[in-house]
């Protein structure tokens, strides 16, 4: 029963984090979400699959029927990255990627072409 919860609450997590990944950059993540008929048709099919499979295909994936509680607790679980997504796009991002703020520079042996291009070694940086 476990194993069965946890996966429920995985799926629902998943689902849920469909809707964040679908504007990433807009806060409001359901404006629009019914005009889009695939993205609607995808979180409906993977919905009644996770019922089907949880509720009456038990012996074929090893899943134990949960009560309503579990479920109900599976989708609250889920439903977290709601409000964690909308926080965490107050956070801000800099224009400067965070790689470039480290010099990169390739340490290794320099060969004569590089001397004779006039390329720079590590040392000389």
């Amino acid at each position: 029963m476990k194993n069965t919860f946890v996966f429920n609450a995985f799926v629902f997590c998943q689902i849920f984090n469909e809707f964040n990944a679908r504007k990433p950059e807009e806060k409001n993540v359901f404006s629009g979400v019914t005009n889009n008929h695939l993205f609607m048709g995808i979180v409906g099919i993977t919905s009644v699959l996770q019922i089907l499979i949880i509720e009456f295909l038990g012996k074929f994936f090893d899943t134990a029927r949960l009560n309503w509680r579990l479920w109900l607790l599976s989708i609250a679980i889920g439903a977290v990255s709601w409000p964690l997504a909308y926080v965490g796009k107050f956070i801000p991002v800099p224009v400067r990627p965070f790689q470039n703020y480290f010099k990169h520079c390739s340490c290794r042996r320099r060969s004569r072409r590089d001397e004779e291009q006039g390329g720079k070694s590590c040392a000389e940086i």
